[in-house]
């Protein structure tokens, strides 16, 4: 609850016996004054002095809200315009969020051209991936082990830890 009460220049919070002399001589304020003493001067000081304009600069961004830039937003096909573009906005962000990995790499925290960074990186380049092949030898009977070739796919392809071509193979 905000209560506003009117100036008052007669109420004091302290004795005026017991504050030292104003050094300055300032008559805007006084320790005995309160805010709302110097807010009521600051308003009956309004009417004397206005601010005037230079006439080379007549612009001024709330005169350009007002004046122009409201009156646009308020028609209706400038608002469709402005919905359409934040819908525009909101599926492309969706869309980044589906590109983003979580974490780092650990190449990316390790100070580079140092050991630690050199091992990462072989690491990295020889032993992060696998190419895993099933060969026979000699004179196998594909027409024979042909169900059990194909356990042997399908059990590799249940394996969730495998990285697979594009097509899935």
């Amino acid at each position: 609850v905000v209560t506003i009460l009117p100036p008052t220049q007669h109420v004091f919070t302290t004795p005026s016996t017991l504050l030292p002399a104003n050094p300055m001589g300032s008559q805007v304020f006084t320790p005995a004054s309160s805010t709302r003493d110097l807010l009521a001067q600051l308003d009956e000081g309004k009417g004397a002095q206005e601010c005037v304009p230079l006439p080379f600069c007549r612009w001024n961004l709330s005169s350009f809200a007002r004046d122009k830039y409201a009156p646009i937003l308020l028609q209706s096909h400038t608002k469709g315009i402005v919905v359409a573009i934040f819908l525009a906005l909101l599926g492309l962000s969706l869309y980044g969020t589906t590109k983003v990995h979580d974490g780092l790499y650990l190449t990316d925290i390790v100070p580079r051209g140092t050991k630690e960074h050199a091992f990462i990186s072989a690491q990295f380049k020889y032993f992060s991936f696998y190419n895993m092949f099933v060969v026979t030898k000699g004179s196998f009977d594909y027409p024979s082990s042909q169900e059990a070739l194909y356990g042997l796919h399908q059990a590799f392809n249940a394996i969730q830890y495998i990285v697979r071509d594009e097509n899935r193979q």
